[in-house]
């Protein structure tokens, strides 16, 4: 499960750069979302793999960073 995290962490980042880059040249959204709606995912990969580990208070510092990534993606849908 390490390798599939980790994996999906750089992917979530090179896409959001990506998108940065997008966003900069061309005004799209495009890449800037996989990578936002990828890092949510992971997050909530992170958060279930601490509640399975019963560490709950792992578990709670992951919360600020995943409400973070849903309000990206809500800032990108506007």
């Amino acid at each position: 499960m390490l390798i599939t995290i980790t994996i999906t962490e750089v992917a979530a980042g090179v896409l959001a750069l990506l998108g940065a880059g997008q966003i900069v040249l061309n005004g799209e959204k495009t890449f800037a979302m996989y990578g936002a709606q990828l890092a949510a995912l992971n997050i909530a990969m992170l958060f279930f793999g601490q509640r399975i580990a019963k560490d709950y208070p792992g578990a709670t510092s992951l919360v600020p960073y995943f409400i973070v990534c849903i309000g990206e993606i809500l800032l990108l849908t506007l």
